[in-house]
């Protein structure tokens, strides 16, 4: 996608670029959505073990608002403005190539 179109989408609301997402994911064939999805050996393995462990235990869960606070108070803050920045490694690989 050239950059151009992308940065329009980009200023597109959050209502807007949700339904985007949803309308390019829902034009993908069933058989391309599923192999999206498929899961190696190992992964569907965890899966099965924590879906197991969580009909075990359904009240061993842990709120999102939770998780959420601890793992931004993990992410450095710039100064200015309190926005996360992202270290190099988490960036997506095209951008990564960028800097």
């Amino acid at each position: 996608m050239e950059s151009s179109v992308l940065a329009q989408r980009l200023r597109l609301s959050p209502g807007d670029r949700a339904d985007l997402a949803m309308a390019l994911w829902e034009s993908l064939p069933d058989d391309e959505r599923e192999g999206e999805l498929a899961l190696s050996p190992e992964p569907r393995a965890e899966l099965d073990r924590r879906w197991a462990d969580h009909e075990k235990r359904p009240d061993n869960v842990i709120p999102w608002s939770d998780v959420r606070r601890k793992l931004l108070a993990r992410v450095p803050r710039t100064q200015d403005f309190g926005c996360p920045i992202a270290p190099v490694a988490w960036l997506p690989k095209a951008a990564r190539d960028k800097s």
